[in-house]
């Protein structure tokens, strides 16, 4: 991985990126850096050499957008076929879900599981 220079715009993303509960997107990452008047460019930049140095990380979100992460991240979301709740479950630590096994000795540093099918009320009402 290539060493990189910490220049304080590229800091200001780090640490935006690494203290953010969520992935972010590139577009989020300068609402949260207005106030610093960092552009857009620089800022699209700095992520993409943070991936490159593996000091973040880069997912692809359900929407199609890139998201960037600082920390592990793992996200199980249940979605009712019926009503279309949905229920999200995140965590920091790889969910027993996983089975480490399947994937040799990667590091697995974002994981997404969605389940579909009836929530509990929907499933009340069909039942009744």
């Amino acid at each position: 991985m290539p060493t990189i220079r910490h220049t304080p715009s590229r800091m200001a993303v780090l640490r935006t990126v690494k203290f953010a509960v969520e992935p972010l997107t590139a577009a989020e990452v300068g609402i949260r850096l207005k106030a610093q008047a960092i552009k857009r460019s620089t800022i699209f930049r700095n992520l993409q050499a943070l991936v490159a140095a593996g000091e973040i990380a880069s997912m692809e979100s359900r929407d199609g957008t890139t998201r960037y992460i600082g920390h592990l991240y793992h996200e199980a979301i249940f979605r009712c076929q019926r009503c279309h709740k949905e229920r999200r479950l995140k965590s920091r630590s790889l969910p027993a879900y996983v089975d480490r096994k399947m994937f040799g000795h990667q590091a697995i540093i974002a994981s997404q599981l969605i389940a579909q099918g009836l929530c509990s009320s929907c499933t009340r009402k069909i039942h009744v």
